[in-house]
């Protein structure tokens, strides 16, 4: 964040205000800067069905219920159970990709590498379009609020 508001910054003049095309140019050039990096990180993924379920959770940018029959086919991931797997893969200690925010729910670790799938696949507009609704849900999600549901003695 703090980089797409220093670039947002040095492309603004002084004095007028940025608007949302400076800060969808800045996203831009920051992904164009980390794309050889990003073309690594999936090159090295060699299995398709790892592949596939990080574009899934790219998509879906807070991925709830990932086995579920319904994302299985809607994303055309193999199984339920290779999506497991993949998951798992996903998360390994020493480089993951994504992070478990809550019970079966799970994001992307680098929100830019989020963006730069996003990019790739041609719906990064789709990402700028939910981008209050989904940093709410998050935040909900990673900082869960207390509501008890009967007196409290």
């Amino acid at each position: 964040m703090q980089e797409t508001m220093n670039r947002v910054f040095s492309m603004v003049e002084p004095g007028q205000k940025a608007d949302l095309g400076a800060i969808k140019a800045a996203v831009n050039l920051l992904l164009d800067s980390r794309d050889a990096s990003f073309r690594e990180i999936m090159n090295r993924i060699e299995r398709e069905n790892v592949r596939n379920t990080l574009y899934c959770v790219a998509a879906l940018g807070i991925a709830r219920n990932l086995t579920s029959a319904k994302i299985v086919k809607s994303y055309h991931l193999n199984s339920a159970s290779s999506v497991q797997k993949a998951l798992l893969s996903l998360q390994d200690e020493s480089s993951p990709l994504i992070k478990k925010i809550s019970k079966g729910t799970c994001i992307i670790e680098d929100r830019l590498f989020e963006l730069w799938i996003a990019r790739e696949g041609n719906y990064l507009e789709y990402k700028y379009d939910g981008v209050q609704e989904r940093y709410a849900l998050q935040q909900e999600l990673e900082n869960p609020v207390f509501h008890p549901t009967g007196p409290i003695i």
